[in-house]
Order: structure tokens, then sequence, then C-alpha cells
């Protein structure tokens, strides 16, 4: 694990200097006769190629700098770009795909499309990165329902959790964050039920599918109470 977290290392090196296909390769041989080993960092250094720019065509109903900024581009004269890697290798882009992608989803644009391409900058060692964006409709809470409940009441539950409201955008972490707070409530009420589940499901309007009807499903999980609570006491000298 230390040769290959000193690997990354090295390649990251190379990253940021222009060659994001190197390739680094631990290869260890233990010295005869002892405890010992030799280390050798193989190195294929790929073509060295520079990035001129980033580009976002499709990105009609987002700002472009909030999408640099989930993908770890930052102006100049912000210190967090002194220290973030700027996406350059194939993960890279792949993993700043995902984020962009998940950013719009937090949006409500849950079927946004994302990809990457590259192009050649005439006449230099550089070349153009775009990420293209089909931003798909916006989709929006219509009714929301708790359902699958037993030991409380929905009207219950809906009064200690943060549920969203007709007319929000349905964007997947305030649906996500609804779903926790009903679990908590669940699990921290008079019962203690512990390990509840709560489920999301999407229903599409007739006439308007950008408008979603959300059901929570709960499934509730099983009383507990405290048996015994231990305590520690940190010896003195």
């Amino acid at each position: 694990a230390d040769f290959a977290a000193a690997a990354d290392k090295v390649r990251a090196f190379y990253v940021k200097n222009d060659f994001p296909n190197a390739r680094v390769t631990p290869l260890v041989k233990v010295v005869s006769g002892g405890i010992d080993c030799m280390v050798t960092f193989e190195v294929e250094e790929g073509s060295a190629l520079s990035v001129s720019g980033y580009t976002f065509p499709g990105a009609n109903n987002v700002d472009v700098s909030d999408l640099r900024r989930e993908i770890g581009l930052f102006p100049f004269w912000d210190p967090r770009g002194w220290f973030a890697e700027k996406p350059v290798s194939e993960s890279q882009l792949a993993d700043a795909v995902a984020k962009i992608s998940r950013y719009y989803a937090d949006l409500g644009y849950l079927d946004v499309k994302v990809s990457s391409s590259s192009s050649a900058v005439a006449g230099a060692d550089e070349k153009t990165i775009c990420f293209n964006i089909e931003e798909g409709p916006l989709y929006t809470v219509g009714d929301v329902k708790i359902e699958g409940l037993k030991s409380y009441s929905a009207a219950d539950v809906a009064g200690k959790s943060a549920l969203p409201k007709e007319g929000d955008a349905a964007g997947l972490k305030t649906l996500e964050d609804a779903a926790h707070s009903i679990s908590v409530a669940v699990g921290s009420g008079d019962l203690g039920l512990s390990e509840s589940r709560v489920d999301i499901r999407r229903i599409p309007r007739d006439g308007n599918s950008t408008v979603l009807d959300v059901h929570f499903l709960v499934t509730e999980g099983v009383p507990v109470v405290i048996d015994n609570v231990a305590t520690s006491i940190p010896r003195t000298r």
C-alpha cells in the first residue's frame, strides 16, 4: 500500500506537468540474503499534452462558474485552485462527468446526460476539453405522501420531518434529505424503531410528466430499548 501511494504521487506530478496519461508501476525486488528490498518505479510517460481550456456546451440553465467549481476549476485568485487538480486524465474526466451529473440531479434535472470530449488545438500540443450537456426537463414536486407507517400516523411523522413542498424542484438531494429526516423521525419516536428504511417513489402526473408526486415508503424497523449504559473513566497518573 505504501508503494502504491508513492506511485500515485509520482503520477500526480506527471499529470500536473501535462502528461495526463502517465503510468507509474512500483517494482519490488527482495535483496538476496537479507530483509531489505529494492523498489523501482517504472514510468511510462505518455505524450505531453496540456489543456488550454474547458467548455460546457448545452449548459443553458445553470451558471457555468458553478459547474467549473464542482470539478475543481477555480479562478486564479481563489486559493482553492492552488491545491485542486484540474481534470485531465481519463479517470479524472470520468469523475468530473459524474460530479456534473450529480449537480444537475440535485437541482431537479433528473434526466441530464453528460459526456466529455476533447479537440486538439491547431499547431500546438494542447487540447480543449468539452463537457457536453443535455439538461433535459426540470422536475418539480407534486403531492407528497408518507406511506407504510403502522406505529405512527403520517401526520405525526410529517410534522417532525423536513418534507419538500409542492412546486419545489424535485432535486435528488432534497428528496434524499427528506427520506433521511423521515427515517430519523420514525427511529427516534416513542417506540424507538431501529433500522427503519425509507424508499422514494416518483410518480409522473398524467398530462404533465415533469411534475412528480413523491411517495415515501416506510419499512418500520424493530423497537429497541436501552439495556445498559457502560461508562469508561480515563486513567489518571
